[in-house]
């Protein structure tokens, strides 16, 4: 009786641990948000930016015009949050003066990219979009989603 009630005990304490180690490296629940930044350029003020986008797991964000303020805006999260974050960034979308860059900008301690799931959306006309939809995936504990935006 007590190697069955120690086995139990064994089993509970085991069952325990690995519930709590999940529940601590799979997030229950993750904050999703999509924000136009209009005219993320180069020498744009990212402190502002950053203190919302902190507030979120991934952020879509829209009017990228610049790699170098996607890149201040990125370090400005990092540092604020002390978490490193990444981006998923499309190649310019658009025509002419109008092209720019979308983003997912993430935190990487919550959510992961799937690599090589990402892309723009293939126009069936010319006249469907102004710039095409671009889309990537990404994983939160074991739930892959896939974000769109345009």
């Amino acid at each position: 009786m007590r190697k069955a009630l120690g086995l139990l005990l064994a089993l509970v304490l085991l069952c325990s641990f690995l519930l709590c180690t999940y529940a601590n490296s799979a997030p229950s629940m993750i904050g999703i948000a999509s924000w136009n930044v209009l005219n993320l350029g180069n020498e744009t003020p990212v402190q502002e930016r950053a203190d919302v986008i902190s507030q979120f797991d991934i952020v879509a964000l829209q009017e990228v015009e610049s790699l170098i303020g996607l890149e201040d805006l990125r370090a400005a999260v990092s540092n604020l949050t002390q978490v490193p974050w990444k981006a998923v960034v499309s190649e310019k979308v658009g025509q002419g003066q109008a092209a720019e860059h979308y983003a997912f900008l993430y935190r990487t301690d919550r959510v992961q990219e799937a690599v090589g799931l990402e892309g723009c959306y293939s126009e069936v006309s010319s006249m469907a979009f102004s710039r095409q939809p671009f889309f990537a995936t990404f994983v939160a504990g074991t739930f892959a989603f896939t974000l769109i935006t345009l």
